[in-house]
C-alpha cells in the first residue's frame, strides 16, 4: 500500500518527493511515507480530500531527534468500517538552530494541542499555528 500511496502523492503533489519507507516485516514494524518538508500541507490536504486515500482523522504528532537531524511524524487514520487504514507521515526538518515546519491545524483542528506538545518537548515551531 505503501508504494501506491507514495507514487499517488507524486503524481498530484508536484515537489512533495514522496518516498516510500518499507520495512521487511510490517508486521513488526511500521512502514511509512517520507515527504518534502516544505509540501506537508499540500501533502496532507491531498491525503485528507483525496476520495482514494481520504484520510479523515489525525491521531498523533510526534518528534523524534537523530542528532543529525529531527523528524515530525503524522498518524493519519481513515476511519472507514470496510477498509480502516492507518499512515505514518514522515518530515525531515534539518534546521537544528530555527527548527520549523507548516501547522496543519487548519486541516485538523485536532492537530492543535499535538504540535503545541512537539514544540514544547522538541523545540519545533509550527508557522501558521493559532497559539
Amino acid at each position: 500500500m505503501h508504494k501506491e500511496l507514495s507514487d499517488l502523492i507524486n503524481r498530484n503533489v508536484p515537489g512533495a518527493n514522496s518516498v516510500a519507507n518499507l520495512t521487511p516485516d510490517s508486521k513488526k514494524i511500521d512502514s511509512s511515507i517520507t515527504v518534502e518538508t516544505s509540501h506537508i500541507n499540500k501533502v496532507i490536504q491531498f491525503l485528507k480530500t483525496n476520495k482514494e486515500t481520504s484520510f479523515n482523522s489525525i491521531h498523533c504528532i510526534s518528534g523524534v531527534d537523530y542528532m543529525e537531524y529531527m523528524e515530525v511524524c503524522y498518524m493519519l487514520t481513515n476511519y472507514d468500517p470496510n477498509a480502516v487504514r492507518n499512515l505514518i507521515l514522515k518530515v525531515r526538518v534539518t534546521d537544528r538552530i530555527n527548527p520549523a515546519i507548516d501547522s496543519i491545524v487548519s486541516l485538523y483542528a485536532g492537530a492543535d494541542f499535538l504540535e503545541r506538545e512537539v514544540y514544547d518537548m522538541m523545540g519545533i515551531k509550527f508557522v501558521g499555528h493559532p497559539d
